[in-house]
């Protein structure tokens, strides 16, 4: 359950577009909560040359954020995508970002046994400076036994009178996600994930600044 942890607040904070507190006003606390089911997988493959290598991480959410006010329901996938050339030593496409779903793209069970995510969504690529159309059709089958993750950590900045205290705890089950993550009519991934997991997830954070 690490990458959830870590990927967790900096989604919410990109895909979910909410706005972030003022850190230099005068004390206050801030309170906020999420909960959502999530989907993600990993792939990495390679072509029949042996020196071009496709990774790809994709995190999906859906979900609600509260801060300082009512829920509010939204859904969306974080990408990660790297493809190189291994021979050469050659950054061919690296992308790394947050992109809002359309209602209804991402369906996930809530007993976490299966999920589908349908979408094309528009990620930067970093090499080239382009937006690349990413279409994505792709099912999750849960296996395995659910289990239970809990965590906490804390984030001090004594020069700024900033903490924040992070708590983390839900359920997630292995699976596996097979499909096609198709850029121009290539598809990025062959076969199925060398990893996944479907989670229900539950987040607070408190934030206080003085």
């Amino acid at each position: 359950m690490t990458k959830l942890k870590n990927m967790l607040v900096f989604f919410l904070g990109i895909a979910l577009a909410l706005p972030s507190p003022s850190r230099a006003a005068s004390a206050q606390t801030v309170h906020m909560q999420f909960k959502g089911l999530v989907a993600d997988a990993d792939f990495d493959t390679l072509d029949p040359s042996g020196c071009i290598e496709t990774m790809v991480t994709l995190i999906a959410v859906n979900g609600s954020i509260k801060q300082d006010g009512g829920p509010i329901a939204s859904s969306g996938v974080f990408m990660f995508i790297s493809q190189a050339n291994n021979c050469t030593e050659t950054q061919l496409i690296l992308a790394d970002e947050s992109v809002p779903l359309s209602l209804g793209a991402l369906n996930i069970d809530s007993s976490l046994k299966a999920a589908i995510l349908k979408a094309t969504v528009d990620v930067t690529d970093l090499v080239s400076n382009a937006s690349l159309p990413i279409a994505i059709s792709l099912t999750w089958t849960g296996s395995g036994q659910l289990a239970n993750f809990e965590d906490h950590s804390n984030f001090r900045q004594p020069a700024f009178g900033f903490k924040s205290t992070v708590r983390n705890s839900g359920n997630f089950r292995p699976a596996t996600a097979t499909g096609s993550i198709t850029l121009n009519d290539e598809d990025l991934i062959s076969g199925a994930s060398t990893g996944a997991e479907l989670s229900s997830a539950k987040q607070g954070e408190v934030d206080i600044s003085h």
